[in-house]
């Protein structure tokens, strides 16, 4: 039989029970998956019309293929910087200082393949003179530790250029968050802490109302717990003029910032959630980079509500006269709400019931559907304290199985549309069905042509939920509060590369994920496979071969960030190092890079 008539022959669909009768059938299923893989097959299908593909896809022809471990800084005043992200055009690299944002410009990836084939053209004439028995072993290895120790310093500067230092103009009480940072428009969003003293506050500051987190009796282990204050202020930057637009400041309360935990984006709004007065800051970031208040939830709806409350309530006039709000034995506006809503919803008796639960409810995370509506996540004061400041990872697991609510508000008209239980079948659909929509409405430059939601993260969705059913006491009702623990994720804090999107490549996500967070690392290559062939695309191997000549500190955790649209990669290892005169183990950042060597075997 000729080829051309195996094509044009109608195959099966489905799994095939393959024999030897069948076995050409095999082969040529398999040559033409992996023929989709081609890269010449790609352009030319692409060139003459005949396949609608992702630009995505692409990436699958670009595997990250090198790796150089232990990247030094050798600048004295950049040392000590955090790496933070990338800019949503990916052409600024953002890194924190103790009291500055420093900038810099991303040169592209293939600036790292540059100077590494220069470097290892010397490392090439060094085995050849070592095969050549002009350089004994010791010769041998001194030289290419050099060699290695130049790549190590050379490729940071190829790579990125310093552009700007940006001062914040710090207290000396003051320090930078290095875990937070959003992008809105051209602007980036960062924050500066100041713990507080408590004995230097007086109530009426700490407690700016009745709903606020700890005004009870709280305990934890049988001992009386005082929570941790802070001072926030946030900064609107410009990356082109490259200098501070505008400051807010907020006194006296608790905003987790970590991972962007405590805010939500959408387009130029910016919602903060204020964990401790357990009140939503609604800003709009204006053209030239300005806070502008819209409103403010919690004590009250809307930016007039105060006002009548003082005119017409000569309790709320009193409190507000006295600094005691904390003392008022009324509920405050959004809780008044949620209450009504449950009323007006529920069976009386039904509500009379949980009345003293739905009475005890605090804000504890927010996101933007549009610019009009907020979904609003609300739990016991207890589910949230053990989620977002105790760390203790056994009370961790357990209020993922507690009980909470997510409200759909709208701002506009300071009303209640909808409120649905963590356990709720429907709303975990909608939220898997819209899972990418969610993660990525955040992001200033949405990724283009990305599902609502692929096959493969609803699968895995899907897996996690079978596995919590059948696991020993399992139920479907305890799995959905499982997938529903995370929700709503993190402003801007799901990367849109392309090489973490689950449609394109299938990888471990026990060692690396789209969530910028440390994970533990693998002593194995992490390897990624291409979900058009189901082959072995690349992988990101810990160690290399320059390690026998110049060895890198070992790594227990590593934080993967991932270019928006190069193939590049930055790992920052977190390794443990004993201090030579006091003996005291202090952490330290071993930067490695991943990155495209066309000059390296690619499988096309």
């Amino acid at each position: 039989m000729r080829p051309e008539e195996l094509n044009e022959q109608k195959l099966p669909n489905g799994e095939i029970e393959y024999s030897s009768e069948n076995v050409l059938l095999k082969i040529w299923r398999k040559k033409k998956v992996h023929r989709k893989h081609s890269l010449v097959w790609r352009l030319r299908n692409r060139q003459i019309g005949n396949h609608k593909m992702p630009t995505s896809k692409f990436y699958q022809n670009l595997p990250l293929n090198e790796t150089v471990a232990g990247v030094e800084i050798r600048t004295p005043e950049l040392a000590h910087i955090t790496i933070r992200r990338f800019s949503p055009d990916g052409n600024y690299l953002i890194a924190f200082n103790q009291v500055s944002v420093e900038l810099f410009k991303f040169r592209g990836s293939h600036a790292c393949t540059e100077v590494l084939d220069k470097l290892r053209s010397d490392s090439d004439m060094i085995f050849n003179k070592r095969k050549a028995g002009l350089l004994n072993q010791n010769e041998f290895k001194l030289s290419m530790k050099q060699v290695h120790q130049e790549i190590k310093t050379q490729i940071w500067t190829s790579a990125f250029q310093h552009q700007a230092t940006i001062p914040i103009g710090l207290n000396d009480d003051e320090e930078m968050n290095r875990d937070f940072g959003v992008f809105i428009n051209d602007y980036f969003i960062c924050a500066s802490t100041h713990r507080l003293d408590l004995s230097d506050l007086q109530m009426h500051e700490v407690l700016e109302h009745n709903e606020c987190l700890g005004i009870g009796p709280s305990t934890h282990r049988g001992r009386p717990e005082l929570l941790v204050f802070e001072n926030f202020t946030f900064y609107s930057i410009d990356l082109k003029s490259k200098r501070i637009i505008d400051e807010v400041k907020f006194r006296v309360d608790r905003i987790q910032l970590q991972n962007n935990q405590g805010v939500s984006v959408l387009k130029d709004r910016l919602g903060i959630m204020h964990l401790h007065q357990q009140k939503i800051s609604i800003l709009k970031i204006t053209p030239a980079g300005h806070f502008e208040p819209i409103t403010t939830i919690g004590y009250v709806l809307r930016p007039n509500d105060l006002n009548l409350l003082l005119e017409t309530h000569p309790e709320y006039r009193d409190a507000d006269t006295q600094r005691s709000r904390y003392k008022l034995s009324v509920l405050n506006s959004f809780k008044q709400s949620v209450l009504s809503f449950f009323y007006r919803n529920l069976s009386h008796s039904l509500f009379y019931r949980y009345f003293k639960y739905f009475s005890s409810l605090k804000l504890w995370k927010i996101l933007f559907v549009d610019e009009s509506h907020l979904l609003i996540k609300m739990a016991r004061e207890e589910t949230v304290c053990d989620a977002e400041i105790r760390a203790d990872a056994q009370r961790i697991n357990q209020a993922a199985s507690q009980p909470a609510f997510f409200i759909l508000y709208n701002i506009e008209l300071g009303k209640i549309l909808s409120i649905c239980e963590n356990s709720s079948t429907n709303l975990c659909q909608v939220l898997i069905n819209f899972q990418h929509f969610i993660e990525f409405s955040s992001h200033p430059e949405q990724p283009q042509g990305l599902p609502l939601c692929s096959i493969q993260s609803r699968a895995a969705k899907e897996k996690f939920r079978n596995q919590i059913q059948t696991a020993q006491y399992g139920t479907e009702i305890e799995a959905v509060k499982r997938i529903m623990w995370n929700l709503p994720p993190p402003a801007q804090g799901i990367s849109p590369s392309p090489y973490l999107k689950q449609n394109l490549f299938s990888f471990d996500e026990k060692y690396i994920e789209s969530v910028e967070k440390m994970k533990p690392v693998s002593e194995n290559p992490i390897k990624f496979f291409c979900r058009c062939c189901d082959s072995l695309s690349f992988g990101i191997p810990l160690r290399t071969a320059w390690d026998q000549f110049s060895p890198v500190p070992n790594i227990k955790t590593a934080n993967y960030i991932f270019h928006p649209n190069q193939p590049f990669a930055l790992r920052l290892g977190r390794s443990e190092n004993r201090h030579y005169n006091t003996g005291e183990m202090f952490p330290e950042i071993v930067t490695s890079f991943h990155f495209f060597n066309p000059n390296q075997p690619v499988n096309q």
